[in-house]
């Protein structure tokens, strides 16, 4: 009575592991690299010491649970950077020193320009010299960021609200270390064609009598860099 009880029960457990199993897969059909498991049964032999037979077996239980790792489908992507490997072999992934191996082929670069995968684990490659040549020792992955080529500023636009009650300076002569000869100043940064910055400043006066306040006249050169 009790070895029929156990092996039912044997039975039970076997079946309830092998359905984690498939459920597992299930879960991950679409997880990236991720290898499907199957589960090997056997059945469990009599332990009487009786002739062979006439043995009775006690059950089932799970032998083996293995990975599949049969080639996957290709998707197409819109990231450069999600890779496959085609055929046997995985990628190796660095974290703190140690080497790990993935199938998993979605990376994207971090602050520092490495490839890396969803867990911060960078893409390892071999290391090429100064001439191009590349040796066998193995390194992360760096993508330097290419500067784009530099561009004059051209053109400045300005949305103010000036106060139309002010008056216009008693000194009409512009003097841009003398507040009291224009009313208003404002500042922006422009670039050059090598890229480098300029602090610009412009100033507002305004005129007696004259309504459009619309006018732009260059007064001052600019480091020595606008004539």
């Amino acid at each position: 009575m009790f070895n029929t009880l156990f092996t039912g029960i044997s039975g039970m457990n076997a079946m309830g592991k092998g359905l984690s199993v498939v459920g597992d897969n299930i879960a991950n059909m679409n997880t990236v690299g991720f290898k499907s498991s199957k589960v090997s049964f056997t059945d469990i032999l009599g332990s009487t010491i009786q002739g062979g037979e006439g043995q009775i077996g006690r059950g089932v239980q799970v032998a083996d649970i293995y990975k599949n790792y049969a080639q996957g489908t290709f998707e197409s992507s819109s990231n450069y950077l999600d890779l496959a490997v085609d055929g046997e072999g995985f990628f190796v992934v660095g974290d703190k020193g140690k080497k790990l191996f993935s199938r998993a082929g979605q990376f994207k670069l971090d602050r520092e320009g490495r490839i890396v995968n969803a867990k911060g684990y960078v893409l390892q490659g071999y290391k090429s010299d100064d001439n191009g040549v590349v040796t066998q020792e193995v390194t992360d992955l760096l993508i330097a960021p290419k500067q784009k080529e530099a561009r004059a500023t051209t053109k400045v636009t300005f949305g103010l609200n000036l106060d139309s009650r002010q008056k216009p300076p008693v000194n009409p002569v512009f003097d841009n270390k003398d507040a009291a000869t224009y009313n208003y100043s404002s500042q922006f940064v422009a670039y050059d064609s090598q890229g480098d910055a300029h602090q610009v400043t412009a100033y507002y006066v305004k005129n007696a009598g004259v309504e459009n306040l619309d006018k732009t006249e260059l007064l001052k050169d600019i480091d020595g860099f606008i004539k």
